[in-house]
């Protein structure tokens, strides 16, 4: 089931065979559900194995957005429409170069052409982006360089206490603003 019957006859379980697979040494929250759904799809892409269908230009596009918002939350873009829009422009060109060169992709090419809402997703994105850049500009009164990783904010490192789970939080926002995060708070919830 899933793979060509000509693989399945060359297919044997011998050690010579499984020796390009590596073993995950740490998974992400995001991981640990996929290998739930479908544990062999996972083992085969954290290997560097090509894709065997073509990614959804929407994922790419997606991709695109969430990569703009992690440089905003980390403070690294201008806080300005043009900085954030220029940005949207270099990585939505990265994207579009990759499915060019790409022979399950490149009939999708150029994005513009295969994602009919892109406007308004970029619309959406950099807008919230250039909300999270303004915030996560460095302030004297708002200055978190001394808290190294950062409690509350946008893109916090986290891990399990053995490092086999490691992950990003995309952001941690409490209800009267950032709430710094603890082990209390993450227990039980």
């Amino acid at each position: 089931m899933g793979l060509p019957r000509h693989w399945a006859a060359h297919m044997n379980a011998t050690k010579e065979h499984l020796e390009f697979l590596k073993p995950l040494r740490n998974i992400s929250p995001t991981t640990f559900s996929a290998i739930k759904k479908c544990a062999l799809k996972v083992v085969w892409q954290r290997n560097g194995s090509p894709p065997l269908l073509p990614t959804s230009p929407k994922t790419r596009v997606g991709t695109v957005a969430h990569k703009l918002l992690a440089v905003a939350g980390r403070g690294r873009l201008e806080a300005t429409a043009d900085s954030i829009n220029a940005r949207w422009r270099e990585l939505l060109e990265e994207a579009s170069a990759e499915i060019s060169h790409s022979l399950l992709e490149r009939h999708l090419f150029p994005l513009e052409s295969s994602v009919p809402d892109i406007e308004v997703l970029r619309i959406r994105t950099t807008r919230m982006a250039l909300d999270i850049a303004r915030e996560s500009q460095p302030t004297p009164s708002k200055d978190r360089s001394h808290v190294i990783p950062p409690s509350y904010g946008h893109e916090i490192p986290v891990q399990s206490a053995d490092s086999l789970v490691r992950g990003i939080i995309d952001a941690v926002i409490g209800r009267m603003g950032p709430a710094p995060l603890s082990k209390t708070t993450s227990r039980g919830r």
